[in-house]
């Protein structure tokens, strides 16, 4: 008898310990096709699982116990897409259409049953706001009718706010819930739409972000406000220098709001710097060097990372030394960078398997320096991890600059010197071997060059 019990109690423990979620769906027209679950991480994206869906479009996928709650992604290539709230319950769901915004009905999920009920009503009212605005902004506001105007498009906004107040008070500690307000959108009343609505938006568009709610970092509502915060400072007709000028208070406004919880300051920080960093932001990353805006970060690794490209932007400003370096070039010669006897000295990173070096780029870099000669000088660098395979790309299309080919593709020396992390990219130097241009593509080369 003890012997019996003791079987029982062991499998049980082995049932809860391998308990499970599932995420189910039937999706119309999906028939035969691979689904794949999508977990948000820290801001980044993640396929957690795979399932193939049967003849009827049903696929299912299984979370463990210990799974993280937050927005999940389910994706059907081509078209299909779904997001879904998961907080340690299963998850059942009929959809006739491709995305969120489509017929989805939830057998199973609380959370989502009211996180989708908000995304149709959102959607109705947005519509309606969305034609609304033009006719505001162009309406006499004498005339009755616009009062009339003006007054339902306040109504769609008020409607639209109240749904958070409502699901707040009706379903108090719902991940939902938190979504929801998170992802509220936000417009002006109609006396502020048109010429005061920008400074209004500035003033108010982050009012139902909780900034201190880690949980927000594995959605997509959290990046998705401080991009559209950010470009709430930007206008048509601002140059690259005088967009990234005008952001300087935003991001100042976004670090003070994350200081209320260190780990979504560090995210934001790493976020920024590696936005900032993928459009050559540059001015941008020096500034938050120069606040030390790294220094707040918490977590040794994220600060260790951040400050380290935020000091490589800063080093790799325009108008500071450019790194020296000695290395061989491919016929044994050793190359001093700042040895180099020329007025203007173009630094271009590249790679023979890049198509656009070799067949966009380099041949237009190439005329220029062939029909200049002692004009400016190139010194190419390769990021092949073969330099063998440099080698027969300068011999095939006739390079005649210094090319130097360390053969440890991006780990070479000067690449890590450099921060380089994309070809073809590119540094003018002048004489004292001082950065004067980083220009972001071969045109902007020939015209800093002027040619």
């Amino acid at each position: 008898m003890r012997f019996t019990v003791l079987i029982v109690l062991y499998l049980t423990s082995l049932n809860l310990f391998s308990q499970h979620y599932k995420i189910e769906g039937v999706v119309a027209g999906a028939a035969g096709k691979d689904a794949l679950l999508i977990k948000y991480v820290n801001g980044d994206q993640q396929v957690v699982d795979t399932a193939k869906t049967d003849g009827a479009g049903y696929f299912v996928f299984e979370l463990p116990q210990d799974a993280n709650p937050g927005i999940y992604d389910i994706f059907i290539p081509p078209d299909n897409m779904f997001e879904v709230v998961f907080n340690d319950e299963n998850i059942r769901f009929v959809a006739n259409g491709s995305t969120k915004n489509d017929n989805i009905k939830f057998i199973e999920s609380e959370e989502n049953k009211i996180y989708y009920d908000y995304v149709y009503r959102k959607k109705n009212n947005e519509y309606k706001i969305n034609l609304l605005k033009p006719l505001l902004k162009d309406y006499p506001k004498d005339d009755p009718f616009y009062k009339e105007l003006s007054a339902y498009y306040n109504k769609l906004i008020y409607q639209l706010d109240s749904l958070v107040k409502v699901d707040e008070e009706k379903y108090p500690g719902f991940l939902a819930v938190k979504y929801i307000k998170s992802d509220l959108p936000v417009y002006p009343p109609a006396e502020k739409a048109g010429k005061d609505e920008k400074e209004w938006l500035k003033a108010h568009y982050l009012d139902n972000v909780d900034f201190s709610d880690e949980s927000l970092i594995n959605t997509p509502f959290l990046s998705a406000k401080v991009l559209g915060y950010l470009q709430l400072y930007q206008s048509k007709g601002m140059g690259f220098k005088e967009v990234q000028e005008a952001m300087k208070p935003a991001i100042d406004t976004l670090l003070e709001k994350a200081t209320l919880n260190g780990e979504v300051y560090g995210w934001l920080m790493k976020y920024l710097v590696d936005g900032f960093e993928s459009v050559n932001f540059d001015d941008l990353l020096v500034y938050l060097a120069d606040e030390k805006a790294s220094d707040n970060i918490c977590e040794d690794e994220t600060r260790k990372e951040v400050s380290e490209k935020l000091e490589m932007a800063k080093r790799l400003q325009v108008g500071a030394p450019a790194p020296g370096f000695k290395a061989k070039d491919i016929n044994g010669k050793i190359i001093d960078l700042y040895k180099i006897d020329a007025d203007t000295t173009v630094l271009v990173f590249w790679a023979s398997w890049c198509p656009h070096c070799v067949k966009e780029a380099l041949p237009v870099l190439k005329d220029l320096y062939d029909n200049n000669k002692g004009k400016f000088e190139v010194v190419a660098v390769s990021v092949d991890e073969n330099s063998e395979n440099a080698r027969e790309a300068v011999k095939k299309y006739k390079y005649n600059w210094i090319t130097i080919a360390e053969g440890k593709g991006w780990d070479g020396k000067i690449p890590l010197e450099y921060g380089v992390n994309g070809t073809p990219t590119f540094f003018v130097l002048d004489r004292n071997k001082k950065i004067i241009a980083k220009p972001k593509s071969i045109d902007e080369l020939k015209d800093f060059l002027g040619y």
